[in-house]
């Protein structure tokens, strides 16, 4: 999992004791969790194919 209190798009620190968008990638054999500061950096994330 990437760091839980650091957006995975931006860098930004946020609460994490709040509820924040993530969104996941399964590579058949484990799962990594992704969380973001805003829906608009997941949503940047993705369209970046999950790279950026």
């Amino acid at each position: 999992m990437t760091n839980s209190k650091t957006c995975a798009r931006c860098g930004e620190e946020f609460d994490a004791s709040e509820w924040y968008p993530t969104a996941a990638r399964h590579d058949g054999e484990s799962v990594e969790l992704f969380v973001f500061c805003s829906p608009e950096c997941r949503d940047a994330w993705e369209a970046a194919d999950g790279t950026d």
